[in-house]
């Protein structure tokens, strides 16, 4: 049996290195895939790589919360215990056309909120279930989010919870969110950030906050990885990719290296809770005061 353990809600790009880091120091691995999609290859793949008693791959739509019950339970089942839950489940409007409709304010279609359920609720979901329902089976766990730096730009640190009119954002429903959510950034963001995407990401820093005041006290902690520019999207050219690190201080792709290192930070600190780590290059203050 492994010493300790890491449930990786969702696998990909990042995730990889992240999964193959964490078995190289002798955990074991658990990670949400879904079958039909991108993660379904990625998964399989680490899976014949770093073999059964090291990674242990489950189909799950963690979106739907019977799927992220299917996910944690059957991780426990396999390893017996979770130290660690990362969850880089994400969905990207990578497509050009997404953005610029956003940006030309032609609106949000209901598929685009896919991009939502993918990032948000397969966060809160697989959180909350391992927390609430199985009680945290691990002397100390360090729950991980992935954010992103463009979408702290338009969170508000004096508000803890921005659904707290409609229940609390560790229960809110997607209607709520769509009437909701977006009117907040009205203001704050221009229009091509008003979507979706961007909206379940600033979420989960004000979901790792409640989730850390909810378990205060014990051996729970709650954090949120908020990356910036990492590695290019295989569909951007070299000048796409180049005018994306303009944005930066550091004016350079961080690598996958900082987030891995993030993420150990994360687990090996076992005194940081409610806190948004920033990697990513000087984004997000270049985009907030230097920008000019």
């Amino acid at each position: 049996m492994r010493k300790k353990v890491a449930l990786l809600a969702g696998i990909g790009r990042i995730g990889i290195p992240v999964a193959e880091h964490l078995a190289g120091q002798g955990w074991g691995i658990a990670a949400s895939y879904r079958k039909g999609h991108g993660s379904e290859k990625t998964a399989l793949r680490l899976a014949e790589k770093l073999g059964p008693d090291a990674f242990l791959a489950i189909n799950a739509s963690i979106a739907e919360s019977g799927e992220a019950e299917k996910f944690i339970s059957g991780s426990l089942e396999h390893f017996g215990r979770a130290d660690a839950l990362v969850c880089i489940a994400s969905g990207y409007p990578g497509e050009l056309q997404d953005w610029q409709r956003w940006e030309n304010g032609k609106g949000v279609r209901d598929d685009d909120w896919n991009f939502y359920l993918s990032n948000f609720y397969s966060a809160r979901n697989s959180s909350l279930i391992l927390l609430r329902e199985h009680g945290n089976p691990a002397e100390d766990l360090s729950i991980i989010f992935f954010s992103d730096a463009r979408s702290l730009l338009y969170m508000d640190p004096g508000i803890l919870d921005p659904y707290s009119e409609a229940g609390g954002i560790t229960g809110i429903g997607l209607d709520a969110v769509r009437k909701i959510g977006l009117r907040q950034m009205e203001g704050r963001a221009p229009r091509r950030e008003i979507n979706p995407y961007t909206l379940a990401k600033r979420d989960l820093g004000h979901l790792a906050w409640a989730l850390a005041l909810e378990f205060r006290g014990g051996r729970n902690r709650v954090n949120v990885i908020a990356p910036g520019p990492i590695i290019p999207p295989p569909d951007k050219t070299e000048e796409e990719a180049q005018e994306v690190v303009t944005q930066t201080l550091l004016k350079r792709w961080g690598g996958t290296g900082p987030i891995v290192q993030a993420v150990d930070f994360f687990l090996e600190n076992n005194f940081v809770s409610g806190e948004i780590l920033r990697v990513d290059g000087g984004f997000f203050l270049h985009n907030r005061f230097g920008n000019g």
